[in-house]
């Protein structure tokens, strides 16, 4: 297993043109974060202060924390100072271990009273979830929230923020492959963000291919998307605002929709299906780069090692394979969402699935051979130059479920981090 990941670090070299441009422009907050391609460093999510001492002795370089809202915000302005403490507590044991801390906003564990303002699709169903998108008044209270946690919380300390929806735990829409753009925000009230623009056509419903010129469901489609990265710039803009001068990770599942089937279902008329949860992210990448501060927003995998694509990684002539080219098609999504980074200068990075998966998943989580997937997450954030990969979940690595020494061993086959 050890020969395996050093002969990853030599080979990942090769790959090293692909991702050239990534070299992050903020080098008085990134500069000790320089990494030799193919070398990520690496972090494990919800990371346990009792032992965060060692995993960095072992060479564990990051540690995740994240918080949730609807238990530190139990009514409007009341706050659980006991969970508080828990949370201080936590982010300050693994900077005495010497861990970068990330963390993840917790927006998506919105309290009850927040989510009475939900998402309402073509259909006229409720989401469960809170819409972020178009209510600026859940905006308010989440902005409310954070302001609070950067009371207590140093952001500026902070390695890496995780950005998703505030709806979901990823930036994504909800879930139903409906089209969640018909609450009073989203179709043109007061409710609606002044950063988010106005429906183009609020009378029209997706599926009615005749309703609309194929340039206006076009149109229509790309405000849907916009819409959803907009949330993406209000997080960051919030963090930023509280002193936060570090990496924005935006959490992006699986391989999404690809450039073939987003003209296909345009010009179906944008029936129900996987394009109403938002996941084109060839597209939603693109409006990031638009936005995002320079050198400080990462393209973020959540499904390292998913089987897409027969777990297929990166290539050294992957730069010059066209996004919508069908040979890409077949890609997993590791090395999809890399293409796309590199687009866009992005670095790259990601976790594994977790372990709350169908049995099968189950089986090839514990399988500790070349094939398992401790194995197959750290050769593909080799082969495809990964800034940072995070083991989901910390637990795991402490009840039994992997070989935790397997796990150390895999992170001190990787090159040192450089000191200068």
């Amino acid at each position: 297993m050890v020969l395996l990941v050093l002969a990853l670090a030599v080979g990942a070299a090769a790959v090293t043109g692909l991702f050239a441009s990534m070299t992050p422009t903020d080098t008085a907050v990134h500069a000790p974060d320089a990494r030799t391609p193919g070398t990520p460093l690496v972090g494990t999510l919800g990371t346990r202060p009792s032992t965060a001492d060692r995993e960095a002795d072992n060479g564990v370089a990051l540690g995740m924390v994240e918080l949730r809202w609807a238990d530190w915000e139990t009514s409007p302005g009341a706050w659980n100072e006991s969970y508080q403490r828990q949370i201080t507590d936590q982010i300050d044991a693994l900077h005495r271990a010497g861990l970068r801390v990330t963390l993840g906003l917790g927006l998506h564990y919105t309290p009850s009273w927040v989510r009475d303002r939900p998402f309402v699709d073509d259909h006229g169903n409720r989401s469960e979830q809170a819409d972020f998108v178009f209510d600026a008044r859940n905006r308010a209270a989440a902005e409310a929230f954070i302001g609070h946690a950067a009371t207590v919380i140093d952001f500026s300390r902070l390695w890496a923020v995780r950005i998703s929806s505030g709806s979901r735990s990823e930036l994504m829409y909800p879930q139903g492959g409906t089209w969640w753009a018909f609450s009073p925000g989203a179709l043109g009230t007061a409710a609606r963000p002044d950063t988010v623009r106005a429906n183009p056509f609020p009378d029209w419903r997706p599926g009615d291919g005749d309703g609309l010129s194929e340039p206006d469901r076009r149109r229509w489609y790309q405000w849907y998307l916009a819409s959803l990265a907009d949330t993406a710039r209000w997080q960051m803009r919030m963090a930023q605002a509280h002193g936060f001068q570090g990496w924005f990770q935006v959490l992006t599942p699986g391989s999404g929709i690809r450039p073939s089937v987003r003209e296909r279902i345009i010009e179906q008329g944008l029936p129900d299906g996987l394009g109403g949860e938002g996941v084109d992210w060839p597209e939603i990448y693109r409006l990031v780069a638009g936005f995002g501060p320079p050198g400080r927003v990462v393209a973020y995998v959540t499904s390292v090692g998913d089987d897409s694509g027969g777990n297929s990684g990166c290539q050294p002539g992957d730069r010059a394979v066209p996004l919508d080219a069908d040979r890409a098609d077949g890609w997993s999504s590791t090395r999809w969402i890399a293409r796309i980074a590199a687009e866009h200068g992005f670095p790259v990075a990601g976790e594994n699935p977790g372990y709350t998966a169908s049995p099968e998943y189950q089986r090839q989580y514990r399988d500790d051979s070349d094939d398992g997937l401790l194995a197959t997450t750290f050769r593909l954030a080799q082969e495809c130059s990964f800034q940072s990969v995070y083991w989901a979940h910390d637990d795991q690595l402490w009840n039994g479920t992997v070989d935790r020494g397997q796990f150390f061993d895999l992170v001190r086959a990787l090159p040192p981090e450089p000191t200068s």
